[in-house]
């Protein structure tokens, strides 16, 4: 019964599980409403369109809709496309 356990355990599955666990404890420690955009580990320049544009918390950025994002200066769709990707790992989105 071990082998087959240590055979289901691949690399792949491992990495998953790893990932999965990563996310959860994620979840555990942001909070909407108080944690900084910082903690969606979003690239430098995504941050920093963010912090010019005064959207220093989640909450904030949140409450905004995706049209708004693309009128800050430098933000594109790929930065509205990172932000997207870092809200739903944490099962939030914009308005």
């Amino acid at each position: 019964m071990s082998n087959l356990t240590v055979d289901l355990l691949d690399d792949t599955s491992i990495r998953l599980a790893l990932d999965i666990l990563h996310k959860l404890i994620k979840l555990e420690t942001i909070t909407e409403e108080t944690s900084d955009i910082h903690m969606l580990g979003l690239s430098a320049r995504a941050e920093s369109v963010m912090k010019y544009g005064g959207i220093n918390t989640i909450s904030e950025l949140c409450s905004m809709k995706r049209y708004e994002i693309t009128k800050l200066p430098s933000a594109g769709k790929k930065t509205l496309s990172e932000i997207d990707e870092a809200l739903a790992a944490i099962g939030l989105r914009l308005k």
